[in-house]
């Protein structure tokens, strides 16, 4: 066990005898969250003992360094640097405890079918619902880094896209995500390299079995189609929003803890894709505000990590 895990454990016997949602201000600011997506107290206080193992610096917040160096990650590693942009919420380069729960969570619960979805997520720019040829070279290079043409499992994907924009006669071929799933069925080993990271996050942070708990509950939250952790949250807040609104209370179980209000229906309804959810949503207004892209967020983190 390194230095990072034996602290880690450390802090859990710290707090087993006390309240995380009690003791800790940002747990118990962000518990209905961390209940939507299925967690109790204890597995918050678990998370929260790997999370204060990583902080080195003490600052309560993790840059994208701190986080691979306790993963054994390369400190250039694309893929997980695309997963961290989209999950640092403020957007300061660096992620707080819930960040880093909704981001592990996010990462580490998913099962290999609805890898393939998120996978598709990250490099669908616009939510467009298509992925390009360059979108699917930038995808490959993220996983299999810069030489990823010597890859033979590289190379097989790109001549079948090759042969997907021949049959259809078409300069530019766009992928959907029915197509990119017939892909990865196909050539298992495309996301390989995404599983391999996968694997070690779980092993790292909380372990494997705590997170085939979570992928099961993932599956049971979504009606066994793909979800992610964004909508989950936003259908939670819905249905508290819905609840304040008409005045409802929610009783305390018979353990004194509040009912876990986790509103699959809503949930079930965001299902799919960046494209597909914008369909069903098309009729709701955004709230004004300019959000930056996926790009951008990268870029961000880059910059943070250079300056450290």
């Amino acid at each position: 066990m390194g230095p990072a895990l034996c602290k880690a454990a450390a802090v859990e016997d710290a707090l087993h005898n006390i309240s995380v949602y009690e003791e800790i201000a940002i747990a118990r600011e962000n518990r209905k969250s961390f209940e939507a997506l299925h967690l109790d107290e204890h597995d918050v206080a678990k998370l929260f003992a790997v999370f204060t193992s990583i902080d080195t610096t003490g600052t309560s917040e993790l840059t994208l360094n701190e986080f691979l160096k306790f993963a054994n990650l390369p400190l250039e590693n694309s893929f997980v640097e695309r997963v961290f942009a989209i999950m640092d919420d403020d957007e300061n380069g660096t992620i707080d405890f819930r960040e880093f729960v909704v981001s592990v969570w996010n990462y580490c619960s998913l099962s290999q079918a609805s890898l393939s979805m998120f996978a598709f997520d990250l490099y669908d720019r616009d939510g467009s619902g298509e992925i390009d040829t360059c979108e699917v070279e930038e995808m490959l290079q993220d996983i299999y880094g810069a030489e990823w043409k010597a890859h033979q499992p590289a190379r097989r994907v790109m001549n079948s896209v090759e042969r997907l924009r021949l049959e259809e006669g078409e300069e530019e071929v766009c992928i959907t995500p029915a197509t990119f799933s017939s892909f990865t069925k196909h050539h298992t080993e495309l996301l390989r390299p995404a599983f391999r990271m996968q694997r070690i996050l779980q092993e790292k942070i909380c372990g494997v079995d705590f997170w085939k708990k979570c992928s099961s509950e993932r599956q049971e939250i979504g009606n066994g189609k793909y979800i992610t952790v964004n909508h989950i949250l936003q259908a939670q807040k819905k249905a508290m929003n819905h609840l304040i609104h008409q005045d409802m209370v929610v009783k305390g179980g018979s353990d004194g803890k509040q009912e876990v209000m986790v509103p699959a229906a809503a949930a079930i309804l965001e299902t799919g894709t960046h494209e597909q959810r914008r369909q069903q949503d098309h009729l709701q207004q955004g709230n004004g505000k300019e959000e930056l892209t996926k790009e951008q967020l990268i870029a961000k983190v880059r910059g943070k990590k250079k300056n450290e």
